[in-house]
């Protein structure tokens, strides 16, 4: 188990395809979120009053995201956010891992356990954000 990282998981009353629609609308993410979910993107998102710098640095279409992100208020502490969508027509899991990696000057054997202080309450509180964007998602056919 990596100390510096967390990694949550929920399982979704509904198709692989529509969880990963709703994970890329990304409203899950935040109280406010100023973000595209595009490879390259560049935006913020606020959420329990953190304001944080993300960047989309990778997609596979329909599977998994990864993000770069910051509190603003301490960019010397870089997370990685990796997204994955696994399922088929009847349920699909999304998990969520994030991993401190440090400043982009810093080494990442400087972060520490407590960079991630309270990432887990966070990350699960989120999760639930997206079970309520699916359930107010339109039916597909």
């Amino acid at each position: 188990m990596d100390p510096l990282a967390v990694t949550r998981s929920i399982s979704l009353p509904t198709s692989a395809d529509q969880a990963w629609r709703s994970v890329v609308d990304g409203a899950w993410l935040g109280e406010r979120v100023d973000l595209d979910l595009v490879v390259g993107a560049a935006g913020t998102i606020e959420d329990a009053g953190v304001r944080r710098r993300a960047l989309v640095a990778e997609m596979v279409e329909g599977a998994s995201l990864r993000l770069l992100w910051w509190d603003e208020a301490d960019p010397a502490v870089v997370s990685t956010v990796e997204v994955h969508v696994t399922g088929d027509d009847d349920a699909a899991t999304v998990t969520v891992t994030e991993r401190v990696l440090g400043g982009a000057v810093a080494l990442a054997t400087q972060a520490t356990v407590a960079d991630l202080g309270g990432a887990e309450s966070t990350w699960d509180r989120r999760l639930r954000a997206l079970v309520g964007e699916i359930a107010l998602a339109p039916a597909t056919a």
